[in-house]
């Protein structure tokens, strides 16, 4: 099973990814990548959000709109 998440701030193990997308494969390999295109089955959050993984899934910690970090 894969998930993906796009946002316009990913925070993933303190680092912040800008206009990406986080992947969970095989509920343990994680991928992160710039949001180049649309991709099929894409969860998409408008602004920035705190992600862990737990129990083989993504989970989402804090959603924050874009005016929070004062973009």
């Amino acid at each position: 099973m894969i998930e993906r998440w796009a946002a316009h701030e990913i925070i993933f193990e303190g680092q912040t990814y800008k206009m990406s997308v986080i992947e969970l494969t095989d509920g343990s390999v994680v991928r992160i990548c710039p949001l180049s295109d649309e991709i099929h089955s894409t969860r998409f959050f408008n602004g920035c959000i705190r992600v862990a993984v737990r129990d083989a899934r993504l989970h989402l910690l804090d959603r924050f709109p874009l005016t929070a970090h004062g973009k």
